[in-house]
């Protein structure tokens, strides 16, 4: 069952910007105190970088080092935040749950919305410096329509969860490690060996890159690295 939207989530109100609003999206809320290390073990970045930024990106592998989700992760008052693509953030919650055991954590989940804006916003999107600011509070001022912030998005070869072959997809075809949702120093986490080999052996074989199809639609593609 949802809880409800706390209050270490809902901060920094921005004040007067135009945004966007992107539904169907879910928070994972992380609390107790084993939350740092049981996270640590199990995504791709390195979850202590919230020490020094307040959102980092990340994302969950197979063990097979394929890709399942990405999402957004903030801290406040004893709680870790994951927000993502509700569909995939209830497959991650399933697999958090999985892999608890006798970890001293707690779980829940909710379904959010995300307001974006290149203007203003409680957090800098981690994952590039054109991609603006993200908020779960709804902003002062004028709401428009997310098509501006996915033409960038798309631009900047920044897949979105449609984009995904979730499951095989390796997280080199999706960017992840030019989006700063990789740590090669940490330490091991699902899927790590893989993609560890893959990264310091140059082995990436695709990515993804806009391509404009016949009738003017821009999309993204999995291409071969030259």
């Amino acid at each position: 069952m949802a809880s409800p939207m706390r209050e270490d989530v809902i901060n920094k109100i921005p004040m007067d910007t135009s945004y966007a609003i992107l539904h169907h999206r879910a928070i994972i809320h992380v609390d107790g105190p084993d939350r740092y290390d049981f996270l640590q073990g199990l995504i791709t970045q390195d979850i202590t970088l919230l020490e020094e930024q307040e959102m980092i990106y990340s994302a969950f592998l197979t063990p097979q080092g394929k890709y399942l989700a990405d999402f957004f992760i903030t801290a406040a008052d004893g709680t870790i935040n994951l927000e993502g693509e509700e569909t995939q953030m209830g497959e991650v919650y399933k697999k958090l749950s999985l892999h608890k055991l006798r970890s001293d954590v707690a779980l829940s989940l909710e379904p959010t919305s995300v307001y974006v804006s290149f203007e203003n916003g409680a957090y800098k999107d981690p994952r590039h410096d054109d991609m603006g600011y993200r908020s779960y509070t709804q902003p002062n001022g004028a709401e428009i329509e997310p098509n501006a912030y996915h033409a960038k998005r798309i631009a900047l070869a920044i897949p979105d969860a449609e984009d995904w072959d979730v499951g095989r997809s390796s997280p080199f075809q999706g960017n992840l490690d030019l989006l700063n949702a990789i740590s090669f120093t940490k330490g091991c986490y699902m899927g790590q060996e893989l993609v560890s080999r893959i990264h310091h052996r140059g082995l990436v074989k695709k990515r993804m890159a806009p391509e404009t199809s016949e009738d003017g639609t821009v999309t993204l593609t999995a291409q071969k690295v030259s």
